[in-house]
């Protein structure tokens, strides 16, 4: 073989090698970061809201600091920031409804085509579904109280 092939041939090779092993890498890493639960609520549960309480304050410290606000200002944006999360949990409450109410229409819609034994084992899968969510939201995942 020409020395001019080999070298690309080789450079292809080990390309090809190297995309495969970070491929296997990243598709073997865990998707969430499971904690020991102890007595009472989960660990992963209690750092999640203070995570969220520290998320809050350090938005509204960003924007103090940064907007060099004063006292009076700095109650207003606290009031406003409050205001708006209020606002954003009962549209996130509001959206989780209708999507439960729109899966539930789409079980009835695929479950009314099914023949009687395709209904059993569409029924089954359903319980199999929520089996896992349940188990998902003993465990504290996110999106999922």
């Amino acid at each position: 073989m020409k020395k001019e092939l080999i070298y690309p041939v080789l450079l292809a090779v080990i390309s090809v090698v190297a995309g495969l092993a970070v491929g296997l890498t990243i598709a073997r890493k865990p998707r969430y970061d499971f904690r020991p639960r102890f007595e009472g609520k989960g660990m992963m549960e209690c750092d999640m809201r203070k995570k969220d309480m520290e998320r809050k304050d350090e938005i509204f410290e960003k924007i103090s600091s940064r907007l060099k606000l004063n006292e009076g200002q700095k109650e207003e944006v606290k009031n406003i920031l409050k205001t708006s999360r209020d606002e954003a949990k009962e549209v996130f409450k509001a959206s989780k409804e209708k999507l439960a109410g729109l899966k539930e229409k789409t079980n009835t819609e695929i479950r009314s085509m099914l023949s009687k034994d395709q209904q059993a084992e569409f029924d089954k899968m359903i319980g199999e579904m929520k089996c896992k969510m349940d188990r998902f939201k003993e465990r504290g995942m996110p999106g999922t109280k």
